[in-house]
């Protein structure tokens, strides 16, 4: 996640090259993630997303929704995913409202060629009404709760375990 702060400042770009470099992480595996408010607020930030994406980095649009964004505005940002923003999926099955916005934020990132992705997911009810609706990826509780760091990492580390034994099948 990119604060405001951080996302205004000049060398942005350069700073996350560096640790990235420094890191020695693969660029294609890191997925920066900035709010749809910061787009709309800073002039120059279509550019920075742009100069991101070159050096093959991912661009995530959190807490898509909640913003006071323009479309007309949106389709100049180059971004690889939506998130959709809590507040739209606890209702999603009582509220008509709610459920227009799912389907209309999955339409979107369906334009944009841009995964999508359901913050906030507590229920299987909501599970299965963001799966209808097209939605890629969930996060939220009903996945997991928030745990130690240790936990983390053997949970981390068990789950690599798996995916190996079933390379090797």
């Amino acid at each position: 996640n990119i604060s405001p702060r951080q996302f205004e400042r000049p060398d942005i770009i350069e700073r996350i090259v560096g640790i990235l470099k420094e890191s020695g992480l693969p660029f294609a595996k890191v997925e920066i993630e900035i709010t749809e408010s910061v787009l709309m607020g800073q002039k120059d930030a279509a550019a920075k997303l742009r100069q991101l994406r070159a050096c093959g980095l991912r661009v995530a649009v959190d807490d898509f929704g909640t913003g006071h964004s323009s479309l007309s505005t949106l389709r100049k940002f180059p971004f690889d995913k939506i998130k959709l923003d809590k507040s739209f999926v606890s209702g999603i099955q009582t509220d008509a409202g709610n459920l227009a916005i799912v389907r209309a934020v999955a339409g979107i990132a369906r334009g944009f060629k841009a995964t999508t992705l359901a913050e906030g997911v507590e229920t299987e009810a909501q599970l299965h009404a963001l799966r209808q609706e097209g939605f890629d990826e969930v996060q939220g509780f009903l996945l997991g709760r928030p745990m130690p760091q240790v936990q983390a990492e053997a949970l981390m580390q068990a789950d690599r375990k798996h995916v190996r034994r079933r390379a090797a099948h």
